[in-house]
């Protein structure tokens, strides 16, 4: 690979940020050599499919926001997808420039970002992409609001030389008040590093696009667990604040009883999203040139759940392309049905027999407003992936999505003691203790409650992210000044679990770590059973630990290390930290972690690894750890003890072009329930377990043992700290005055 690449790409990275130039002239793509062969190659001229795809990408008009379940948006989108991704690098920037001026800018970027994530160049030069929010921060805020504090607030005092800096506040930018119950848990609905994880999730896993970039190791499978823990997550925010587990939405004609009112507003485009009263109701769509109706909803919805009890889909033969009864098995049963009610087309088992029900639904509430478009209203937020969550219907409609897995999940045999211990391991003691440095205390009597083990502490924080390219972008304020917008987000104190764990076999093993946690009690105030609770648990962490023969290891895990988290700075990446690190990987002797590439800034926001849970005493909840057999678990190709993305989720977002780093169904042994409709979660790890009566019946010289020694539960409180918002690093970091905020 020649030392300009990662040049050539970044300049194209920067135009995901740059508006379009004048008099671009076409590119030309006569006799071009292309310098290496890509996965699909071009069966017609490149000149050709280029200009074809850049036509029909014209469709969406500009000015708007491309809708990401909208089917016309996202066939536009899928043209250019595939043809970014074929273009020869040295040809793909005068591509990009020429696309700027003929297509909608948000669906050019949408495309462009898809295509860089998966192009075997960008990961192989570990070319990052600015995070999202600083290309279009009106998917994200207000902008209004912004307008507003540049004209009231002042700059910052800098030294002679330094760039002035501007910083506006969006510290109170929920939008309602408590008056709507809904609002209290707006905080996590309208956090900006879960909507931009959702966002980066979907370029990573499109659903409509080449072979080469839908087709992945269990993606079907990793959409369900995704929303899942989406789901079990916000519930522990919703009992964090006194309110119930979200209600499915069931009854598609039924009313929409919450209203939301997104008050998002770009300043070049008026009215960027619409809102919801309440008490809405679904109404059959016809917008644009697509007819969908109510009962075609539920004709889908009917035939999945008919397929789930029959045990086989009607599908179609990938290579005949005939019908065929295909028997749903265990193994593969959970990835092919979710990719059926996503849905992928190319991976559904029969698109035109069970439709689309999850995205069309997204549009359904999106639109419910103008189902036909009588009054041109844009649509609301549930159209699109990085704005959906922080409508509250997004759980309701997702509660609903996960009963189907759940209904499929319970066809499935309980998992047997034999797929659950790993003897010879014991799990002997589990503590959690906090990472922050003891304080000095004068009276050596006093308690230090900050230090006390197994509590998890939660707070507000402020922080900064540099959204000034995204202004001059939209051409609100074309101006020398950095603008940093100031937002409230929950965060909480880092802290690292103990376990102590007895290897008394005469080897050493490896073990796989599973961690999670679940509120102890369930809404009305008792034990939760266990199979009420496994959809509440969220997975925390997940790694492998070696285990050495006939000792105890103290194994020590810090927060920070998360499976399932990407650092604060990965979610808010700006163009200035991409430019930064081409930068360093110049310098001699300095070797660029190949595990930032892009496709790793997949995963859930850091800052939101622990729920806010209660002041004073705290959410009383139940701390789960299980260690299972390595040998078990791995897959060669992607072995989890190596992770391919050192600041990358791989629980929710996988590994690129690799399969999943563990062989376990995702959210083991989490994700299958028990008959027995009483026990617990201690009922689960002992010998009460009647769920495993029918075995020792049909096998009565079988002995169920005690307590499995490689799980334990251990209590743990987490206490929110509320009160005025404390300062975080990146609002530091980038020279704060207290004095001049507004």
């Amino acid at each position: 690979m020649s030392a300009n690449v990662p040049d050539q790409l970044l300049d194209v990275v920067c135009l995901l940020q740059t508006a379009a130039r004048q008099n671009v002239q076409k590119p030309q793509f006569e006799n071009l050599q292309e310098p290496e062969p890509v996965k699909a190659p071009l069966t017609r001229p490149l000149r050709d499919q280029y200009f074809e795809a850049v036509k029909f990408a014209s469709k969406l008009r500009k000015g708007v926001h491309m809708e990401t379940f909208n089917p016309i948006h996202q066939k536009c989108a899928s043209y250019l997808i595939n043809i970014f991704y074929g273009i020869p690098l040295h040809k793909l920037k005068e591509a990009v420039e020429y696309a700027q001026t003929q297509v909608n800018i948000s669906l050019l970027n949408y495309a462009l970002s898809v295509a860089l994530l998966h192009r075997d160049d960008a990961v192989e030069a570990n070319i990052q992409l600015p995070s999202h929010l600083t290309t279009e921060p009106g998917m994200y805020f207000d902008m209004e609001n912004v307008k507003y504090d540049m004209l009231n607030s002042k700059a910052n005092q800098v030294m002679p030389g330094e760039v002035p800096k501007r910083f506006v506040n969006m510290t109170n930018n929920f939008t309602a008040t408590n008056l709507d119950p809904e609002n209290k848990v707006a905080y996590f609905r309208e956090d900006i590093g879960l909507n931009l994880h959702r966002r980066h999730w979907y370029e990573a896993y499109s659903f409509d696009a080449a072979d080469y970039i839908v087709k992945k190791d269990r993606r079907g499978e990793l959409f369900y667990y995704m929303h899942q823990q989406i789901q079990a997550r916000y519930n522990f925010e919703r009992f964090s604040n006194g309110l119930p587990r979200v209600e499915p939405f069931e009854d598609f004609r039924g009313l929409i009883k919450e209203a939301y009112f997104p008050k998002l507003n770009q300043t070049a485009r008026s009215n960027l999203f619409s809102s919801r009263p309440a008490n809405s109701k679904w109404d059959n769509l016809h917008r644009d040139i697509y007819y969908i109706k109510i009962s075609t909803m539920e004709r889908w919805r009917d035939r999945i759940f008919d397929a789930i009890d029959l045990g086989y889909a009607n599908a179609i033969d990938p290579h005949t392309k005939n019908e065929i009864i295909k028997k749903i098995d265990d193994e593969t049963g959970i990835d092919e049905l979710a990719n059926t009610v996503e849905a992928v087309e190319s991976l559904s088992w029969n698109y035109q027999y069970y439709g689309n029900l999850h995205n069309r639904g997204h549009l359904f509430f999106g639109y419910v407003h103008d189902p036909d478009h009588r009054f041109q209203e844009e649509s609301g937020v549930m159209a699109t992936t990085e704005t959906s969550m922080r409508d509250p219907v997004f759980y309701r409609w997702h509660a609903f999505i996960d009963n189907i897995f759940q209904h499929y999940k319970r066809t499935l045999p309980p998992y047997t003691i034999e797929q659950r211990q790993f003897k010879g391991i014991e799990i002997k003691d589990v503590k959690i203790r906090s990472q922050e440095p003891k304080p000095d205390n004068d009276n050596e009597n006093e308690v230090d409650h900050h230090h006390v083990s197994n509590v998890l502490r939660t707070y507000w924080e402020y922080d900064a992210v540099d959204i000034t390219q995204g202004l001059l972008s939209l051409n609100v304020n074309e101006t020398n000044e950095r603008i940093y917008a100031v937002f409230t987000h929950l965060q909480h104190r880092e802290f690292e679990y103990e376990i102590k764990v007895e290897n008394t076999l005469p080897h050493d093993v490896i073990g796989t770590v599973r961690i999670f946690l679940a509120p102890h009690a369930d809404e009305s105030g008792s034990q939760d059973t266990f199979n009420g609770q496994r959809r509440m648990f969220m997975e925390m962490d997940k790694f492998t630990a070696k285990l050495p023969a006939k000792e105890i290891t103290n194994i020590k895990r810090k927060s920070i290390e998360s499976s399932v988290t990407i650092p604060f700075e990965k979610t808010f990446m700006t163009l200035s930290d991409v430019q930064q690190l081409a930068k360093n990987d110049k310098k001699p002797n300095n070797e660029w972690n190949k595990t930032l590439n892009g496709y790793c800034g997949c995963g859930w926001p850091h800052h939101l690894l622990v729920g806010k849970g209660l002041p004073g005493k705290g959410l009383e909840c139940d701390l789960f750890v299980m260690i299972t057999n390595y040998e078990d678990d791995r897959v060669d190709e992607s072995p989890l003890h190596q992770k391919c993305c050192d600041k990358a989720s791989l629980s929710y977002c996988g590994v690129r072009n690799k399969k999943y780093p563990d062989k376990k169904p995702m959210g083991f042994p989490f994700d299958r329930a028990i008959p027995n409709l009483h026990a617990t979660i201690n009922d689960f790890m002992t010998e009460k377990q009647e769920d495993f009566e029918r075995q020792k019946k049909e096998d009565p010289e079988m002995e169920i043992p005690g307590r499995l020694s490689n799980m334990i539960v251990v209590p743990v409180r987490v206490k929110h700290e509320d009160g005025h918002p404390k300062y975080g690093k990146t609002l530091k970091d980038a020279g704060f005055n207290e004095e001049i905020f507004v």
